[in-house]
């Protein structure tokens, strides 16, 4: 065994995956066992060690305890490179967290879409208080975050039993009626007539052109041109929608940041928005977890 041998020794291209953490942890496993199985057999063997037989292409090789302990004193220094993939890691995983908890303004047809929506009982266990008197944040304030929307549509879907036999989704009318257009509205403020500031970055600008450019098209016809990586189309109108579907439509009706004033901006990070915020997926949390 050497520092050589590690297969984290190498690994500087940033946060791995977790199947690639799991051979990683598997490598420092079978290394501590066979430091532990040689450590005990030379416990008892003579000062000048124990010979190896060899094979017929190799020497043989004679292992003696001061092998075991340098072995020891390599494998505690490549546990810092397991340190370091596990920050690495954890960082990517933080930022990924960090992402579906953040702000950001939605559009009227979304807040349509959830006002008075049937989302079923706020507590599971009594049927009591109806889930959509609690989205102020988003039919009065216009803000959600991608973890808040993810769990809404998710509910939505169950409770108005919408899942088809396929194990898609299938749209109802109330669905596609409020996703009929997918142009970037706040507050009945058109947001595509917004010029986009000066010194944007142009690949930047471009994406939010082309999605301006796309606001008449309905976010059922949008998505119906989209295929998963397998091949299979993200909308079928006879199975109907792929659950992986859920996060593009919402990202339909999400306002690009340079869209906003200073103002707008601001009210994204408030304490008090944050906190409705947190209430709201907690409350989501909560229902999810609920077991009948």
């Amino acid at each position: 065994m050497s520092i050589a041998t590690s297969p984290t020794a190498n690994t500087t291209q940033g946060p791995v995956s977790n199947a690639e953490f799991a051979k990683y942890i598997k490598y420092f496993q079978d290394s501590h066992k066979a430091i532990v199985k040689w450590n005990g057999i030379l416990s008892n063997a003579p000062p000048s060690g124990i010979t190896l037989k060899a094979t017929e292409d190799e020497e043989e090789i004679t292992l003696r305890k001061a092998d075991i302990s340098k072995y020891s004193q390599i494998f505690l220094s490549e546990l810092n490179d397991l340190k370091r993939v596990w920050t690495q890691k954890k960082r990517k995983t933080n930022r990924t967290s960090q992402q579906l908890k953040s702000l950001y303004y939605v559009s009227d047809q979304l807040v349509a879409f959830y006002k008075g929506a049937n989302l079923g009982p706020i507590d599971p266990a009594t049927g009591k208080g109806k889930l959509s008197d609690q989205l102020a944040l988003i039919t009065e304030k216009r803000m959600a975050t991608s973890g808040i929307l993810m769990s809404l549509f998710a509910l939505y879907i169950k409770v108005n039993g919408l899942k088809s036999e396929s194990g898609r989704f299938l749209p109802d009318e109330r669905m596609k009626k409020a996703f009929a257009t997918t142009n970037f509205r706040l507050n009945k403020v058109d947001m595509s007539k917004r010029k986009i500031p000066a010194g944007t970055p142009q690949d930047k600008a471009d994406a939010v052109t082309e999605k301006i450019s796309m606001g008449k098209k309905s976010a059922l016809e949008r998505i119906s041109r989209r295929a998963e990586t397998n091949g299979k189309k993200m909308y079928d109108e006879d199975e109907g929608l792929l659950y992986t579907s859920m996060c593009i439509i919402n990202n339909y009706f999400r306002i690009p940041p340079v869209l906003l004033d200073e103002g707008e901006k601001s009210e994204l990070s408030t304490e008090d928005n944050i906190e409705q915020a947190q209430e709201l997926q907690q409350i989501l949390t909560s229902i999810k977890n609920y077991k009948q």
